[in-house]
């Protein structure tokens, strides 16, 4: 996209899974108009629109200088997850501060009642926010991005795995252009 660059990742072991989005804006008066709820960005996630959600404590976890906002829940399919979202890097003109970086997604743990506080700490924890805006100086530059339909699908829930994986959503386009706020200058 030209305002925007959209990462999908999805890992799968033997009692836990995740995916995660990376969403990055380009250009100089761009932000990301993310604005999603934790609870909405959950539900759209195919594994979880899948199964009935029931929710349990919201918070924060601190990890080094990365505040991000959690939520826990369980599906009736005997998984026991977080939801999260961290946006960090927010373009000083942009007029309603909205941020140009923000990493969300979700881990669950297939075990018999919720994730505790340590068990959420100890996953958000071992995200590195930081790690996934340096790979990004990797992906293609604006205007010449390209990608493999395979992978779209794949993102988006097709491609054999029942629906059981994606987001039907993605690529977001949250990249919007704005003008610059000089009135505090």
């Amino acid at each position: 996209m030209s305002t925007e660059h959209g990462e999908y990742a999805r890992f799968e072991g033997a009692t836990m899974r995740a995916e995660i989005i990376y969403d990055e804006a380009v250009g100089d008066f761009v932000s990301l108009h993310y604005g999603y709820s934790l609870a909405r960005m959950i539900e759209g996630w195919n594994f979880n629109a899948a199964n009935a959600v029931s929710y349990g404590a919201k918070g924060n976890v601190l990890s080094g200088y990365n505040d991000f906002l959690v939520q826990a829940y369980q599906l009736a399919n005997g998984f026991a997850c977080v939801g999260f979202d961290y946006q960090w890097d927010d373009p000083p003109g942009d007029p309603e501060g909205h941020p140009a970086k923000v990493l969300f997604g979700y881990v669950c743990k297939k075990q018999a009642g919720p994730l505790d506080r340590g068990q959420i700490e100890g996953i958000i924890k071992n995200l590195d926010a930081e790690h996934a805006a340096s790979v990004a100086n990797n992906l293609p530059t604006s205007g010449n991005a390209g990608s493999d339909p395979a992978a779209l699908g794949a993102a988006q829930g097709a491609g054999g795995h029942g629906g059981q994986w994606g987001n039907k959503d993605f690529p977001f386009n949250f990249g919007l252009e704005f003008t610059e706020n000089t009135a505090s200058l």
